[in-house]
C-alpha cells in the first residue's frame, strides 16, 4: 500500500510522545520558559484535543464528504479549559487509542480514496485523506521540538 509508510508514522508518533515526557515531574510538565511559552502539559493536552478534532474531520471525509471541518482556536483551548490540571497519562492514552483505530480503519482503505474526497478547513481549504493524515503525523514531531526547548531551558 503506497500509504502504509505514511501510516506507520502516524501510529508510532504517540510512542515518541511519551518517551520524551516519561518520568517527568509535575515541576517540569508546569514550567513555562517565558511568557507565551506553553508548558509541556499544555503541550500534551493539546496534541490529544487536536488529534479527537482530526479523528472526526478524517471520518467526515468517508461519512459526510465536503463538510465543513470544525476549527479550534488552540490559544483559547490553552488559555480556557484548565489544561493545567489534566493527567498527561490519561491524555497520552487516549491519544494512542485515536492512533490506533484510525491507522485499523485507514490500512484498509483503498489508494485512490485517500485524494478522492475531502473535507473543508477554513485556512487550508480541501483537504484530502492523504493531506490530513500527513498534517497529523507531522504534529507531535513539531511538539516535540517545543517540549524539548523547555526540558533544555528548565536545566539552566
Amino acid at each position: 500500500m503506497k500509504y502504509e509508510a505514511l501510516l506507520t508514522d502516524f501510529l508510532n508518533g504517540p510512542k515518541e510522545l511519551e518517551r520524551e515526557v516519561e518520568g517527568i515531574g509535575n515541576d517540569l510538565a508546569d514550567f513555562r520558559p517565558f511568557e507565551g511559552a506553553w508548558t509541556i502539559r499544555e503541550h500534551v493536552v493539546h496534541v490529544t484535543d487536536s488529534e479527537i478534532n482530526n479523528f472526526i474531520r478524517w471520518k467526515s471525509i468517508f461519512g459526510q464528504p465536503r463538510s465543513n471541518a470544525y476549527v479550534i482556536d488552540e490559544e483559547a483551548w490553552v488559555k480556557n479549559m484548565r489544561y493545567t490540571a489534566a493527567s498527561m497519562d490519561k491524555y497520552l492514552k487516549v491519544l494512542r487509542l485515536l492512533r490506533e483505530i484510525t491507522y485499523d480503519y485507514l490500512i484498509e482503505v483503498d489508494e485512490k480514496e485517500w485524494n478522492d474526497a475531502y473535507f473543508v478547513h477554513t485556512t487550508m481549504g480541501m483537504v484530502t485523506l492523504e493531506k490530513a493524515i500527513t498534517v497529523y503525523t507531522n504534529h507531535i514531531p513539531f511538539h516535540l521540538d517545543h517540549i524539548r526547548r523547555n526540558k533544555k531551558l528548565w536545566l539552566k
